[in-house]
């Protein structure tokens, strides 16, 4: 398995899901406007928030670990003690935590979408959190398997069921349906992946059933500080600043960045969805020297990709934005440089941050994350007042520079290691 697989791979199912992404987005351009685009984003990332809270450290523990196991002529009964103890702790979380959003829906409601009236939407966003963990498990053990086409088969069937519930009940109820379609949109992934494990004989429905493992628990667990931490103070400082942006300058103002921010999304998302695949087991399975090295690589190969593609959006930010929006949205143009600068620097580090997960370096890992955050909510309070929504982008890109620069001095053994094989 190479990056340039994986990257095929998720070129494919990103593909899919940019025309997905565009379609959507140009759904609710036109029928939610800036202010209902504002309000769908704000939940899509809390409940990206939720799910990564409780489900992230247990689907990276899960490709770390299965990566790990010695591959077999067949089925391993290690991989069942692994699977089925990841699934029960997840359903666990999941339970307690739908619970809970359910029980204060109302207050979630009226802070995070302004409006009380949309409880129904955080019920049904609690109500769907074990499905969605449960497919992040399934996901999990196929993608330490390294079976990268299978995968990338299920993201691309995830997004258009995902597209299939958000797009319809966004015509059809406004803001409300976008909201209920956003918490559905999540859960086919499940379903997806059922569809598509049952493809191959690596996985088997009895090994998501076996009984619990102390071991394998206690070594999920151990994910849990670093992974709780990314999944709560990387999509917060989002919320707050569109909170921030929508108090001083309205929802039109949130909205409008925003569209800016999703823009850079389509992009990154193909390289954020081929490191997901390639490059946390091909890590994991690494060590020493040779670990330093493909890290070394995977970050230069990154960078170099992230700003080709940046530099292309730039120079056709007028033709996308006129495709993808509509004219209310004209001061996104205004907003996206600084946005790519950001995400050039933000994707430079994502190889960086996931070798400190797999090698367990958890006070690198919590500080560079509470670090990024604090300077990107922090600088954006400071310059509002006198940038408007451009403190925003200016912040953005201040803050992933800074989290880089921590991260190499991290990692330095890296360029070392890969400085010595050039020479």
């Amino acid at each position: 398995m190479a990056m340039k697989s994986a990257l095929l791979w998720s070129a494919l199912q990103t593909g899919t899901r940019l025309a997905l992404s565009f379609i959507s987005i140009k759904v609710t351009a036109v029928y939610l406007g800036p202010a209902g685009l504002a309000v769908t984003a704000q939940f899509s990332a809390f409940l990206s928030l939720l799910h990564g809270t409780l489900g992230n450290a247990v689907q990276t523990g899960v490709v770390k670990m299965t990566a790990q196991i010695p591959v077999q002529s067949g089925p391993d009964d290690r991989y069942a003690a692994l699977w089925s103890t990841a699934m029960k702790l997840a359903l666990l979380l999941a339970g307690l935590a739908g619970l809970a959003v359910a029980a204060a829906s109302v207050p979630l409601a009226s802070w995070l979408l302004k409006d009380p009236a949309y409880w129904p939407a955080m019920v049904l966003g609690g109500v769907t959190l074990p499905l969605v963990l449960a497919g992040t498990v399934l996901v999990g053990a196929v993608n330490g398997l390294q079976q990268i086409g299978l995968v990338g088969l299920i993201g691309t069937g995830a997004a258009l069921v995902g597209a299939l519930a958000f797009i319809p009940l966004c015509y059809a109820f406004g803001v409300a349906g976008g909201l209920a379609g956003t918490a559905l949109a999540y859960s086919g992934l499940f379903f997806v992946a059922i569809l598509c494990v049952r493809r191959t004989r690596s996985v088997r429905a009895r090994d998501f059933l076996a009984a619990w493992d102390r071991p394998a628990a206690a070594a999920l667990v151990a994910f849990f500080p670093m992974l709780l931490v990314h999944s709560i103070f990387t999509p917060l400082p989002g919320i707050l600043i569109r909170d921030m942006l929508a108090g001083s300058y309205g929802l039109a103002s949130a909205g409008q960045w925003q569209a800016a921010v999703r823009l850079s999304d389509m992009f990154t998302l193909v390289l954020t969805t081929a490191l997901s695949m390639y490059l946390m087991p091909h890590l994991s399975a690494a060590e020493g020297r040779r670990f330093n090295r493909e890290l070394a690589l995977a970050t230069l190969q990154v960078t170099a990709l992230t700003a080709t593609g940046c530099t292309a959006i730039y120079l056709l930010r007028d033709l996308v934005i006129a495709i993808v929006f509509t004219p209310e949205f004209t001061p996104v143009r205004e907003l996206l440089p600084w946005i790519l600068v950001g995400d050039v620097l933000k994707m430079a580090a994502w190889p960086l941050q996931m070798a400190l997960v797999i090698k367990l370096r958890g006070a690198w890992y919590i500080g560079n994350i509470l670090g990024m955050g604090t300077v990107f909510v922090g600088l954006t309070w400071f310059w509002l007042p006198s940038m408007g929504a451009q403190a925003a982008t200016i912040a953005y890109a201040v803050a992933n520079g800074l989290c880089l620069l921590s991260l190499l001095v991290a990692y330095r053994e890296s360029w070392h290691e890969l400085r010595s094989k050039t020479v």
